[in-house]
């Protein structure tokens, strides 16, 4: 069963963030909250894929495991092409509950690209996880903490038992401040494409893209 520990997310002790950061370079799994919901995470810098997270889920892999960052200038490392389109999006709506799906770079393992070459990258507002990606080279391979169907936790107690006993370490930083999934907007071909909406509005996204 994976060890639970209190976490202040605004404000991480330096021993929190360096041993999340410790089982997560080890290849270990652990579950992290963000503002939205509650995460599962590896680093995808430690780990030859992210097949234990699709594995804890029960999910398919036609659907790759996002990403978030450590900042905003990470979009530029890890992004092969940026549409200004999705550099607007990121200016207004990062740190915050929205994720890019662009053109992967180099610097992304293939294991962790989608089948069409893509990732989807977001900053999270939140210190806690912006603070473990960074000491993990940037980023974070992370996807919701639930067997895939069912709903994402927005707190510890909603933690499915075989999550909490699958992990190598689980963070209990309190309710997540959202309590939804972030949005997901595609900024691949022509122009971009709401593929999810949920924290933030697709009348908020239209409004940034036509400002």
């Amino acid at each position: 069963m994976g060890l639970v520990l209190e976490v202040d997310r605004e404000a991480p002790s330096p021993d929190a963030v360096g041993l999340a950061a410790s089982v997560l370079d080890s290849g270990g799994v652990v579950v992290l909250p963000t503002e939205t919901v509650y995460g599962v995470a590896m680093s995808p810098f430690s780990s030859s894929s992210a097949e234990p997270l699709f594995v804890l889920k029960r999910r398919g892999h036609d659907l790759a495991i996002p990403w978030l960052l450590e900042d905003a200038c990470a979009l530029r490392v890890f992004a092969a092409h940026l549409p200004p389109e999705a550099q607007k999006l990121a200016d207004r709506c990062w740190p915050g509950a929205l994720t890019l799906v662009v053109e992967a770079s180099d610097a992304v393992p293939r294991a962790y690209r989608a089948s069409d070459g893509t990732v989807a990258l977001r900053v999270p507002d939140l210190p806690f996880v912006r603070q473990v990606a960074a000491a993990c080279g940037g980023a974070l391979c992370v996807t919701s903490a639930n067997t895939h169907g069912f709903p994402a936790p927005s707190c510890l107690e909603e933690l499915e038992p075989r999550i909490i006993a699958g992990a190598s370490l689980v963070f209990d930083g309190g309710p997540a401040r959202i309590g939804a999934a972030s949005t997901i907007v595609s900024c691949v071909g022509h122009r971009p494409t709401i593929i999810r909406e949920s924290a933030i509005g697709a009348d908020e996204i239209e409004r940034i893209l036509r400002a």
